[in-house]
């Protein structure tokens, strides 16, 4: 297979690394982080992060070389399984990580192409970074170079992009939220609408709404979370979903050291910052999509894990909204492996403790561990087994 196109490594003027402050947390971390209380002078109900996501971003880099394969079913294969397909090919039952022999079954008229050499892909997501890393510089750096001209003081003022997998990556941009909602004072779902303070006069700028997670329509929306390794995955939606809060183990502890994700005027203020987001995150979402050709989803909220189960939440081509005082309702039933970093070992090892606490568990038909099943555990149970773990983080003892 031809590369899919050059990459080339332009001095956008945007600096990166991979000691970002858009931190790569270890697994029991996020979800610890993800459910506990937060006050203001926490600071996370301050924080603004974006993940985006490439919607089948192995199959886009065949469909950018190979037009006549969109909207038809097709799927990208090494050796006798099925890495990942397309929609049409998802819409008749074809999976990841199906057998080809399968997958033909399924779908007797399945192109599947070969994806065993991995650079074009590479070549293709670094395009894609590049991209993103320019876009927020272009979109989100005209506030920052607001700060420098005003004198405000910029010490610790930086816009954070990091690359998270191939296809997928961060940009923390808590740093210049202050002066963009400044600038979006009446800032609300009634009128968001995409802005940038770098615009020509007089240029229209297209309208915009993004998916708030729990607001109007997306109420009844159904969410589903799939973990691809295991093919797990969670349903829910705002309306119906469970008030069932775990009893005692690490929610219990939370729930007694202080209130829940601030009071009233921090939601709004909360809010209001990552509704601004999303308006100029679409125009980012979009110049990638300019610069590129890939579709993508944006995921916006106060941590990377939120972010990143934000841009999944709706697929695809979209932009979404995670408010943290919502995320219990998509995290509780969620797979336990979906937590970006938990891998085999650490499962493996808090399998006993999930066990001893989970004796009474009400649902016999999921058989995966989830996010609920692990918050029952205390954490001194979870500290003491992941203590045996050589790959654990320090800063989680």
């Amino acid at each position: 297979m031809s590369q899919f196109s050059h990459y080339h490594n332009d001095d956008c003027g945007y600096s990166s690394s991979s000691s970002s402050s858009v931190d790569s947390d270890h697994g029991i971390n996020n979800i610890i982080c993800a459910n506990e209380s937060v006050k203001k002078s926490d600071n996370l109900l301050e924080r603004t992060v974006l993940h985006l996501d490439v919607d089948c971003f192995y199959c886009q880099c065949h469909e950018i070389e190979r037009p006549e394969l969109q909207n038809i079913p097709f799927a990208v294969g090494q050796k006798h399984i099925i890495v990942t397909c397309n929609y049409p090919a998802r819409a008749v039952g074809v999976s990841k990580l199906m057998l080809k022999t399968e997958a033909i079954k399924k779908c007797p008229n399945l192109i599947i192409l070969d994806g065993s050499d991995l650079e074009p892909y590479r070549l293709a997501g670094r395009r894609v970074y590049d991209a993103f890393r320019k876009g927020i510089t272009l979109h989100f750096g005209t506030y920052l170079r607001q700060k420098q001209t005003n004198n405000h003081d910029v010490r610790n003022s930086s816009l954070q992009v990091k690359k998270g997998g191939m296809d997928e990556m961060y940009a923390d941009v808590t740093a210049v939220m202050d002066l963009v909602i400044g600038q979006a004072p009446n800032m609300s779902m009634k009128n968001i609408s995409c802005f940038n303070a770098s615009h020509k006069e007089g240029e229209t700028l297209p309208s915009f709404q993004p998916f708030v997670y729990g607001d109007g329509d997306s109420s009844t929306e159904r969410i589903v979370i799939t973990e691809d390794q295991s093919g797990a995955s969670s349903e829910t939606t705002h309306l119906s979903s469970t008030s069932f809060r775990p009893e005692g183990g690490l929610w219990g502890q939370c729930q007694e050291k202080k209130e829940i994700w601030g009071d009233t005027e921090e939601r709004e203020e909360c809010a209001r910052r990552l509704l601004a987001a999303s308006s100029i995150g679409e125009l980012v979402r979009q110049y990638v999509k300019e610069q590129t050709g890939f579709r993508a989803c944006i995921g916006v909220s106060v941590s990377p894990m939120l972010a990143k189960i934000a841009s999944d939440i709706k697929k695809p081509d979209s932009l979404n909204v995670l408010f943290p005082w919502r995320s219990s309702e998509i995290i509780l039933p969620m797979p336990l492996r979906r937590i970006p970093d938990l891998g085999y070992g650490t499962l493996k090892a808090l399998s006993p403790f999930l066990e001893k606490f989970n004796q009474d568990r009400s649902m016999p038909k999921e058989k995966f561990w989830t996010c609920r099943d692990f918050l029952k555990v205390p954490r001194h149970a979870i500290v003491s087994c992941l203590m045996t773990l050589k790959s654990f983080d320090e800063e989680a003892r």
